[in-house]
């Protein structure tokens, strides 16, 4: 699975800002600027570690997935249990499709693992979704290296490829409550600047099941 990354970097920020705006009106996206990141300095890296396979790259703000059903698949836990998406029914889910031989997976993953502990408490979840083929072997030595706690799913089949309709890795999708994507993101980001935990924990305080309390 191949990603052009240069193209993924220029067009994929439809950024969260714009989650702002579907958590408190929850109807409404915005576009806003491009979050700033240094440039990646492992790109030629990356392309020759990548199978030969060309895909064309998706424009974000025309993704086929915002507005859709979450894909009804299951996928392997690390403890060996089998994970079915729709068990997260009822919460914001933060869904991230990854592999450990993608540099600007590995950038991101630390800023995800910040965002979860800011989450802690609130109707929310995050997964990570591994599509390398070594599973564990591949999976288990990275998530040890960068002291990784929220769930990581196993994708040896890379299933989730066409459902999902990923280009490449990483790609996030947030998934309201109900099951329906609300936003896709391709590419990498910094997810623990406190504009996107404060627009999460609203989105997720605004949108519970009926009959269930938010959080305080």
């Amino acid at each position: 699975m191949t990603t052009d990354f240069k193209d993924q970097r220029s067009a994929a920020f439809f950024p969260f800002a714009a989650l702002c705006a579907v958590c408190i009106a929850a109807v409404m996206v915005m576009k806003v600027n491009e979050l700033n990141r240094p440039p990646l300095k492992t790109l030629d890296e990356l392309r020759a570690s990548q199978p030969p396979q060309a895909q064309k790259p998706v424009d974000p703000a025309l993704s086929p997935m915002d507005g859709k059903p979450l894909p009804n698949l299951s996928f392997t836990a690390m403890d060996g249990r089998t994970v079915s998406l729709a068990s997260f029914k009822g919460k914001v889910l933060f869904v991230n499709l990854w592999a450990t031989w993608c540099a600007p997976c590995r950038e991101e993953m630390p800023s995800m693992q910040k965002l979860y502990e800011q989450m802690k408490g609130e109707n929310f979840e995050m997964i990570a979704i591994s599509i390398d083929k070594d599973g564990m072997k591949a999976v288990a030595p990275f998530v040890k290296e960068l002291g990784l706690t929220f769930p990581i799913l196993l994708d040896v089949e890379q299933q989730a490829a066409g459902p999902f309709h990923i280009t490449g890795v990483p790609e996030t999708f947030l998934v309201s409550p109900d099951g329906i994507i609300l936003h896709h993101l391709v590419g990498p980001a910094n997810w623990d600047r406190p504009e996107i935990a404060n627009a999460l924990k609203a989105l997720a305080r605004k949108t519970f099941i009926a009959g269930k309390n938010p959080p305080k």
